[in-house]
């Protein structure tokens, strides 16, 4: 709930840089170590207003009462409201869409049986 626009988008930016570093993608896209170094910063200092500043008593009452695994499950959370604002992007949304016209429909609508 604390996170603004811009936190999302660096929380895209860190999940795309770390993402770059994936062997079966690093010759797609090239994020620089100090873009990487850059994201991080970013991220850690979003994580750290977060925790202590923004959601301060949360943080606290989750490792008081749900262990250390109550900041494990927010930072998930977290990647997700990222994931959201990535795909939710109409340029992204625009190229995922592409995937429709690779696909054979006849096919598939054959295996599920609504062949018409």
């Amino acid at each position: 709930q604390s996170t603004s626009t811009d936190d999302k988008l660096t929380l895209v930016r860190w999940m795309f840089s770390a993402m770059s570093l994936h062997p079966s993608v690093k010759s797609m896209a090239s994020v620089t170590p100090a873009q990487l170094d850059s994201t991080n910063k970013e991220t850690a200092e979003l994580f750290m207003k977060l925790l202590t500043e923004s959601c301060q008593t949360q943080t606290r009452d989750a490792v008081k009462y749900e262990g250390g695994t109550a900041l494990q499950a927010s930072f998930q959370v977290l990647g997700q409201v990222a994931a959201g604002e990535l795909f939710s992007n109409p340029d992204v949304a625009a190229g995922m869409a592409g995937l429709q016209q690779h696909m054979n429909l006849d096919k598939l609508n054959k295996v599920l049986g609504t062949n018409k």
